[in-house]
């Protein structure tokens, strides 16, 4: 037994008897590749949202570190934001490849 992806339920992966002949055989090995499929895509999707998480939290701590600095020597102001900035659309790239 397995846990459903949507939801809690209990749901078994293998057939409850065995297919009788050829096109019923396929039709089990197709519906196990459709499962093998979805949780791959989901293991995708919940990776993707750990990197956007981290990229995020990491974005938050910068801006205010930036204000921060801001406070110390306002003159790097510009400069701040470039990096910030920078750090931003890379961290943004990166999820996007991925």
């Amino acid at each position: 037994m397995e846990r459903d992806v949507f939801g809690n339920r209990n749901v078994s992966l293998v057939p409850a008897s065995r297919p009788a002949g050829l096109s019923s055989w396929l039709e089990v090995r197709e519906n196990n590749r459709q499962m093998q499929r979805t949780v791959s895509e989901t293991g995708y999707e919940q990776g993707r949202a750990i990197l956007t998480k981290s990229a995020m939290e990491n974005v938050a701590v910068l801006s205010a570190l930036e204000a921060n600095l801001y406070q110390a020597a306002p003159g790097g102001a510009n400069r701040y934001r470039l990096l910030i900035d920078a750090y931003t659309v890379s961290a943004a790239q990166r999820i996007t490849r991925y």
